[in-house]
Formats: C-alpha cells, structure tokens, sequence
C-alpha cells in the first residue's frame, strides 16, 4: 500500500490492506494492490497519478484520475472493509467518465451515497482499443454531513520565484482542482480570481505546477490574490502574498523560465528546460529527495554536476544521466543554478522527478511523448 499524507510517502509491498487509520480530513489514504505505480506492460493501459479525492457532499465523492492514454474510467465506492468489487463488476456497476483525454483531468462523481459515511474506493481505465488498467484503492474515504466539504489551504499562496516581468505563484490544497491567480491592489471577487490566470488539472497536496503571472513592470510590488476551486466545484477562501518583481538593473543571473521536463523521463536519463536572461552556463544535478542540498558552490564545483552552455532567452536543454545522480526506479531532487561572466550566480532552482525503472520506460515512453505537445503536469509531485 501507499499512505499519503500531505504529499509524503510510505511504502510497503503488503498487497491489500484495510482498517488503515485515514488521516486527520479522512481523504488521504491511497491504495494500490501492487505498488505505488502499477506496473506498466507493453500496450496496457494504466492510470498514471490517482485516484485522489477532488470533492465530498454528503452523498457524493468525486474522484480524480490521470490516464496514460485516452479511454474511459470507472470508479465505484463500497462501504469502507468490505469486498473489493471484480473488473467486471465495476465496469458493469461503477459510476464512469467517458472519453477521457491522455494525462487530463478525468473525474467522476460517485452518488448515491450516505451521509458521513467510510468508504473504500476502487477505480480502472479502459483504453479506446480495450485494454484494461490494474484497478487502483482509496480507502475510508468520508462523505459529509451535511452540504460540500470546502477545499482548504494546506500551503498558503507562496511566491517560487520572480524575475524583471514575472511572478510565479504555487499553493496547495486539500482536494485535486484548479488554482488560480491574479493581481490587484485591493481585494478582487471571486468572478474577478476566475478569470485569472488557471493551472488545471491540480492533483491533491502539491501537485499544482506554479501560476506564472506575465507582462509585469520591473522593480514593483504585487499583491497577488489567489483562488482554489475543487474537482467539484466548491471554492476555497481567497488566499493573498506580495511579491516583488526583479529590478533591471539587478547584476544576478536571472530566470526567464525555471526547469521543467522536456518529455517524460525514462529510467536512465531526464531532459529538462530552462531558460536565462543572459548567456550563461547552467549546473543541475540530482540528489535523493530526503538529502536536498541547496549549497550553490557544490552546485558548481560538483563532478556530479552537468554543465550546460545556455543562450540568452532562448529554452536551453539540460541533459542528466546516471553520472549527474540519476538513478532507475526512485524519486530525484534536481537543483539548477547558472553562472554568467561579471554576474552574481542564478538562484537555486528546484524539483523533485520520480524516476521510472529501466522495466518500464519501453511500456511508458510512447503515451508521455504523445503529450510533451501538448500539457505535461508535474508533480512536485507529490504523488
């Protein structure tokens, strides 16, 4: 199983367990029979992140999946111990989203349910061609009493980074949805925040990529309002930060985009892009996630480091191996900084990458490139 709380991870290779103590808002406990991912074979479908909780009435869930390739979803809820239902039973039975979209959103609302009641969650895709995934488990899964649980805050709006014309904004929140963001100087409606900028599909705790405000005049100040809108539709409070954009006259190496994946990584190398605002060299490397370093001169000094000769404004790729920390089958904590001549050293930047292992990378490969054209989610992630 895999218990999840807020972002965190434990593991074990036990294939079903039930009676688990769900954490504190009681939606935060995942399930999978056969590890924290199934594991991929050659043309099986497979439900890439989730299932994660996106809302909760007092008859109803609604529940979150990511699917490798398009199809449709099943999920289906039963009182929380009793008998996981077959494939075909969910299939037949199960509450189903038709026509999902590769590594979009999928929800489904479960109905039918009782107020303030535990229950266990199972869910599988099947793909256009019918291919059927592993089915995957929440467990003690709790609707509400009366009314729509309201998504909360677990990580207040926070500024990750800033540049001459830019602010980048991430939060999480307690149910997978959308987040969105704008600026103004006084307090905006809710209609106003809506029509901001968006970042969907969000997963639960941590799993929303940042909110990138654009066009902004150098050397001011922001105050930034930021809304999270459930898979449900049900809205947190409006959350705020200020921020600050970069002075122009500023003598750092700046980033224009901070690193991201240039395609799905596989079990022996992971592409990323970047971006800087002068000619520069960049350094990445990657530790293991409960060892993050954020020591600049080892950054650069590092055998370990890859150095990279990066034009100005333009999207420069960073290649890492084995030789730069890269390892299959585990989770990478990859830091970048950048040196330019007569310039002070870029800031840290900094993500976490789930490495997939050499097994599956031929099974996972095709789907993920399919959608490098088009949106690819990341997670600091959290899953």
């Amino acid at each position: 199983y895999q218990r999840r709380v807020h972002g965190h991870q434990e593991y074990s290779s036990l294939s079903h367990i039930i009676g688990i103590d769900p954490a504190t808002n009681g939606d935060t406990t995942l399930c999978n029979k056969d590890s924290f991912k199934p594991k991929p074979k050659a043309g099986v479908p497979f439900i890439y992140r989730g299932p994660v909780i996106g809302g909760a009435s007092d008859s109803s869930l609604v529940i979150r999946n990511l699917l490798s390739t398009g199809g449709d979803a099943y999920c289906t809820a039963r009182v929380a111990g009793t008998n996981s239902p077959s494939a075909s039973e969910l299939e037949s039975q199960g509450a189903k989203a038709v026509g999902c979209m590769t590594y979009a959103a999928c929800d489904i609302t479960i109905s039918g349910l009782q107020p303030s009641g535990n229950y266990d969650v199972t869910c599988l895709m099947k793909s256009g061609s019918g291919g059927v995934s592993d089915m995957l488990y929440l467990l003690n899964m709790t609707t509400t009493k009366s009314g729509y649980r309201t998504p909360t805050w677990t990580k207040d709006p926070t500024v990750k980074q800033t540049s001459q014309t830019t602010i980048d904004i991430i939060g999480r929140a307690s149910h997978a949805g959308s987040l969105y963001c704008i600026y103004s100087n006084t307090k905006p409606s809710i209609e106003s925040i809506k029509g901001g900028v968006k970042k969907a599909p969000c997963m639960m705790d941590g799993d929303c990529d940042s909110v990138q405000l654009t066009s902004l005049t150098s050397n001011t100040k922001y105050m930034i309002w930021c809304l999270y809108e459930d898979a449900a539709g049900i809205l947190s409070t409006i959350g705020n930060v200020t921020a600050q954009t970069d002075s122009v006259q500023s003598n750092k190496v700046g980033w224009v985009k901070s690193p991201s994946l240039a395609e799905a990584p596989t079990g022996s190398e992971v592409n990323l892009n970047i971006m800087l605002d002068t000619n520069s060299t960049s350094y990445c490397y990657a530790e293991t996630a409960s060892d993050q370093d954020y020591n600049v001169t080892k950054l650069i000094t590092s055998p370990a480091s890859k150095a990279t000769n990066c034009s100005a404004n333009s999207t420069c790729r960073v290649t890492l191996r084995s030789a730069n920390g890269i390892a299959s089958g585990t989770r990478r904590y990859i830091m970048c900084t950048a040196t330019a001549p007569k310039k002070e050293q870029a800031t840290v930047q900094s993500m976490t990458v789930d490495i997939p292992k050499l097994s599956e990378t031929m099974s996972i490969r095709t789907p993920i490139m399919f959608i490098t054209t088009t949106t690819l989610i990341l997670s600091y992630l959290f899953i």
